[in-house]
């Protein structure tokens, strides 16, 4: 839109009404964005969970987070009810020695990281 405004030679009114116009869809998608985090807090209503964005503003993932495991769902508000997507296990690294040394050689194993080790290995395939 920014672009657009300096291509074409208007004039200033004209100019400031599109960007009064920006602007309100601007601060009308922060408004949702902020509503629909409140939402999604409050329907968890729990202090250990908290929520994180998706591309569809009416979309959260809700992360909790135990001692041993990390539970993550999905929050759509448009419907009112939450999806339980997976339970992954927690990684307490430490900074140096043979503790870090294990969790890199734990992250190893996983498929997701086996799957990126052979999509790059594989670039000329």
């Amino acid at each position: 839109m920014v672009i657009f405004l300096f291509k074409r030679p208007f004039k200033a009114r004209t100019m400031t009404k599109y960007l009064v116009i920006f602007l309100l869809i601007f601060a009308g998608l922060g408004a949702v964005r902020f509503a629909e985090k409140s939402n999604s807090e409050e329907f968890f209503n729990d202090g250990a969970i908290k929520s994180f964005p998706t591309m569809n503003p009416f979309t959260w993932y809700a992360q909790k987070e135990d001692l041993d495991k990390i539970t993550i769902f999905e929050y759509d508000s448009l419907e009112g009810k939450s999806n339980y997507n997976m339970t992954v296990p927690r990684f307490n690294i430490l900074s140096s020695g043979d503790g870090l040394d294990k969790a890199i050689g734990a992250a190893d194993q996983l498929p997701q990281t086996k799957n990126v080790q052979m999509e790059s290995s594989c670039s000329s395939c």
